[in-house]
């Protein structure tokens, strides 16, 4: 299993390169990678949990709009190595919550989750 601290998350939509950072609380952010085997094979399962602050109207709808389509994020770890996580073949899953309490007062808390047989690979 892979632990990373986080330092920056961008998404984009497939069809369009340019990146959008989405803004979270300072070192709230951590990726995971574990790799699983079952009958159809071996799949890595990456997570990358982190907080936002300020819930609004805009966090609201720009996180209801990750949630319902399918995009690619770009995670840039505490070492600028970059690991991209969704493409046409294996997307990546956003979920978000409202949080009150914390480092995050009055928030969110999201997840991305990414499964494929690839896994991730960091690039500079």
């Amino acid at each position: 299993m892979i632990k990373l601290g986080i330092k920056k998350i961008e998404y984009r939509s497939t069809e369009n390169d340019t990146w959008k950072e989405l803004k979270t609380v300072s070192l709230s952010a951590k990726l995971t990678e574990k790799w699983s085997q079952d009958a159809a094979g071996k799949y890595s399962t990456v997570n990358v949990e982190a907080e936002i602050r300020n819930s609004s109207k805009t966090n609201d709808t720009v996180l209801e709009f990750l949630s319902k389509w399918r995009w690619q994020y770009r995670i840039t770890d505490m070492n600028d190595r970059l690991y991209i996580l969704g493409n046409s073949e294996y997307c990546a899953d956003f979920n978000y919550s409202r949080t009150v309490g914390g480092l995050n007062v009055n928030g969110y808390q999201i997840s991305i989750e990414y499964v494929s047989p690839q896994g991730i690979k960091a690039s500079n």
